[in-house]
């Protein structure tokens, strides 16, 4: 047995020691030599209990048993019949476990799990933890292992695989596990598969090239066997460039293939290898991808017809080429939008642009260096809710109204149509309820300053709701959500007369109406159109909103037209309330402001190169620029007209006008039209020139290498050089992976842990100031987990972590459970026990020290002055005792006068006289 102490750093306290002995010693014997030093005894047993009881000591005791943590690998590149031979070495070693003895089981893959916590049964049974098998994290499991372990006995892990490690750090945990003296012994597996497997395990392809480029596609096909099997080469689109027949022989085969020239910028080649057998179909396709750059790509998405048609024609004019879309359409990946080197949004809607977009569209920019311009109209900037979107953080401007804009009370007024097409119901609703779903929507944006007024319609006007003021909203949306659907047709002459009515009452200074009817059925047409011309000499502008593609569309079009509002044609009545809730955002706070006005020009740029004078404007939206951003051009007000900032890797731009149409309309025929375009969209442009910064991709058993060559104007290599490269895929976080300098200007980096998949890279280098000195774009393709390759096994790691731990190869199941070099034993705290010594043995030395009295003088030991009897004289005289004297009479006053006394001085006690 040996002791141990929980806080060994207290055993300081025995220093006291040595002075308690000294005092007791050299100091005045106060006691008899024997009580001396049983009472000095005494205290040196309570101060050693005393002290131990405070250090925490610990009785440890040897044990001899053993507890082995078998680690079992249950990845895919596990056989089964290896697997089985594993699962049957655990139960022989069990069947072998000496009495007292005990053992668990870690499964691992991607993770480690728990199959059985250390215990004395002698058989396995029935496997039950299932890995994920993609991947194969030795290093967890030693760790997990070594938490399973007691802290008593003797100890040791038992690892069972092949060694393919491909996620984490296996001889990092095999060192903490020496530390603790805990060995690792190896059962190795082999890691072949069960028969015949033929895999893609290599492909090479240039990451980028020039348009008209013929690439070579390089090759590694490898197989167990000789066999024969059909090799396909997919390229861009899904189309077949080869598909052969291959002869393969046992081990490797290289393979060049020449691919006509790809005609798109993000190009994608698909390598797929067939073969009758295979029991290892996850290895037979791998990907490679390259870029192709040519002349600028521009994609434009207009949000109303012909928004983009000036820009597109200047833009073509100018040798740049130009795709024209739908918002829907914009790409949600950024494989896809990678094809292009800038994308402009005119008059778009955020209600137009999915989710994904968005988010892709900031990532192409920010991560990937391209351009993006948001070009004005009544959909565009605030107007069309894009505030709190990954676009309004990519843009130079905010979604705010400078606060130099009074906003004034609005009077919102809704026309309801209730006939029997809006009982239709959809996703189970009716058209009428979600209608109303969207009036009390524009109830929950209104200032407490604004009004609602809510008139539902048929043959004639229904029930009126309102005006309501925005501070009695809740009011409103209780009253709208009993809206009751009516029959017959849809009287909008009607409807207008009674908004008109309504309105005339309104003192606010906006005023707005909002129609949501059907697109058929529109009834009492004649006289309508009169009515909106006399409320828009009011200033009363109109939107409508139509229900389906109906016959009476163009009407409602003309309405608006007229009304200068905006017209919306959903064929969803589930959109209405998103529909409404941004043309209340844009009523509410008004964004769009149209009046004619001349920019002014604040700063130089390369967008304004020999431009020296503009022609007016008739509108804008009204933006606030951020605070980094760049005002190139501005309104009377001083809000932003056009404005520019960097964003991440690339560039964005605001015109918060239009190009043409409505606002600008001088413009188009103006002279230096098409220069300002081009320059415009040129600024955003990623860079061409050459930067020396090159960028080569490919795949190697699993793992996609990334080698960059940096080199300066006179093509020398350039060191020193901090590269990173970013992996962008879909809408998801860029995946960032830093190359180390492997040679003069040559960098290099391995990727084993990003999710299988096409990727884009873009490549950004940076001098030892922290200034981009290059970029460089490429395509790559993360393979398969190397799990899953025919030569995954590593058995010189297996090695490894046995000579780290001091484990043992190849053991007998018999031996899995031999002591190791080092028990560490059962440990018991004694420290309540000390204490309880030490209270014991006080009350001793109190009895020695106190209860048999003190040392007294003896006549032995005395001094002679103060113990020697005097001399005895010769003659002694005895005194003649004289009569004894009289008690002294104490008379009554006497006894009186004590008793005053007593009694005054306890009065002055009393007072605290004393």
């Amino acid at each position: 047995m040996r002791l141990t102490f929980i806080h060994p750093e207290l055993l300081w306290l025995l220093l006291l020691l040595p002075p308690m002995w000294a005092l007791a010693l050299l100091g005045p014997h106060k006691l008899a030599g024997a009580r001396r030093w049983a009472s000095l005894a005494l205290r040196t047993a309570i101060m050693l209990g005393l002290i131990g009881a405070l250090a925490g000591t610990q009785a440890v005791r040897r044990q001899d048993t053993t507890t082995t943590i078998f680690l079992l690998d249950g990845s895919d590149s596990v056989a089964l019949s290896q697997r089985a031979q594993a699962e049957g070495f655990i139960q022989s070693a069990l069947a072998a476990m000496p009495n007292e003895d005990a053992a668990g089981v870690v499964v691992f893959g991607s993770q480690a799990l728990v199959e059985r916590a250390p215990q004395q049964e002698t058989t396995l049974g029935q496997i039950a933890a299932h890995p994920a098998g993609s991947a194969s994290d030795i290093a967890s499991a030693i760790q997990l292992g070594l938490s399973m372990l007691p802290q008593e006995g003797h100890q040791r892990l038992v690892l069972l695989s092949d060694g393919g490690e491909n996620r984490g750090d296996a001889q990092a945990a095999a060192r903490i596990a020496a530390e603790r003296g805990i060995p690792i012994d190896i059962v190795p597996l082999n890691g072949l598969p069960d028969g015949l497997d033929a895999q893609v395990s290599r492909v090479r392809l240039p990451a980028s090239a020039r348009v008209g480029q013929q690439l070579r596609l390089q090759m590694t096909l490898e197989s167990t066997q000789a066999t024969a099997g059909q090799l396909r080469i997919e390229g861009p689109d899904g189309q077949v460039l080869v598909n052969q027949r291959v002869d393969l022989p046992q081990g490797s085969a290289d393979m060049d293939v020449v691919l006509p020239p790809p005609t798109q910028q993000f190009s994608r080649y698909t390598v797929r290898l067939s073969v009758e057998g295979d029991v290892r179909p996850e290895n037979n396709a791998a990907e490679a991808y390259t870029f192709i750059t040519g002349r600028p790509r521009v994609l434009l998405a207009e949000g109303s017809p012909d928004a983009a048609k000036n820009l597109a024609g200047a833009l073509a004019s100018s040798g740049i080429e130009v795709s024209v879309i739908k918002p829907q359409a914009l790409p949600e990946s950024i494989g896809q939008l990678a094809e292009y080197d800038a994308v402009a949004l005119i008059d778009t809607p955020k209600r137009a642009v999915s989710a994904r977009a968005q988010s892709a569209l900031a990532t192409f920019v920010h991560d990937l260096g391209r351009g993006l311009i948001m070009v004005g109209g009544t959909q565009a900037f605030g107007a069309g809710s894009w505030r709190d979107t990954p676009i309004e953080a990519a843009l130079p401007v905010d979604m705010d109204i400078p606060t130099q804009y009074e906003i004034p009370p609005v009077s919102i007024v809704v026309l309801i149509d209730t006939s029997g097409s809006m009982s239709q119901e959809e996703d189970g609703k009716t058209k009428l309820q979600l209608a109303a779903d969207g009036a009390a929507q524009i109830a929950t944006l209104m200032r407490d300053s604004d009004e609602i007024t809510v008139i539902p319609f048929d043959e004639a006007p229904g029930q009126v709701v309102g005006p309501i003021p925005g501070s009695r909203r809740n009011e409103a949306v209780s009253l709208l959500s009993k809206m009751e659907p009516g029959g017959g047709g849809i009287n909008i002459f009607d409807g207008l007369s009674e908004v008109e009515r309504r309105l005339s009452r309104t003192q606010m200074s906006v005023k707005h109406i909002i129609t949501i009817t059907d697109g058929a059925d529109t009834e009492q047409q004649e006289g309508a159109i009169d009515i909106i011309k006399r409320l828009r000499g009011q200033q009363v502008t109109l939107t409508s909103i139509a229900i389906g593609d109906g016959k009476d569309v163009p009407f409602l079009q003309g309405a608006v037209h007229e009304g200068g509002g905006r017209f919306f044609l959903t064929t969803k009545a589930s959109e209405l309330p998103s529909i409404l809730a941004d043309e209340t955002q844009a009523v509410v706070r008004p964004y769009v402001v149209e009046e004619d006005f001349t920019p002014g020009r604040i700063n130089d740029h390369p967008i304004l190169r020999a431009i020296d004078g503009v022609p007016k404007l008739q509108g804008r939206v009204v933006t606030t620029p951020k605070q980094t951003a760049q005002v190139l051009m501005n309104s009377e007000r001083g809000d932003p007209v056009l404005a520019v900032w960097q964003y991440g890797l690339g560039r964005s731009a605001a015109w918060t006008s239009d190009l043409g149409g409505r606002w600008a309309n001088g413009w188009t025929t103006w002279e230096g039209y098409q220069r300002f375009c081009a320059q415009l969209v040129g600024w955003l442009l990623p860079a061409r020139e050459d930067s020396g910064l090159a960028l080569q991709t490919e795949t190697v058993n699993g793992q996609l290498l990334l080698e960059a060559q940096a080199s300066n104007t006179q093509q020398q290599a350039r060191s020193g050089l901090t590269i990173t490269a970013r992996l962008l895929r879909g809408d998801q976080p860029a995946v960032e992976v830093p190359l180390s300098e492997v040679g003069p200007g040559r960098y290099r980096a391995a990727v084993s842990d990003a999710a299988p998949g096409a990727y884009l890279v873009q490549l950004e280098a940076k001098d030892s100031a922290g200034a981009t000195v290059g970029l460089a774009t490429a395509g790559a393709a993360v393979p398969q987990s190397a799990e899953y390759q025919t030569r995954n096994a590593n058995p010189a790691l297996l090695s490894q972590l046995a000579q780290i731990s001091g484990g043992r190869q190849g053991i007998a199941p018999a031996e899995a459970f031999a002591p190791n070099l080092r028990s560490q034993g059962a440990a018991s705290e004694i420290a309540l026990a000390l204490l309880a010594l030490a209270l014991a043995l006080l009350p001793f030395d109190i009895a020695i020290r106190r209860l048999f009295g003190r040392r007294g003088p003896t006549l032995a030991t005395a001094p002679r002055s103060a113990w020697a009897l005097p001399p005895i004289p010769k003659t002694l005289k005895i005194p003649t005792p004289s009569a004894p004297a009289a008690p002294k009479a104490v008379g009554k006053e006497a006894e009186l006068e004590k008793l005053r006394a007593a009694q005054e001085q306890a009065r002055k006690r009393a007072r605290g006289e004393e």
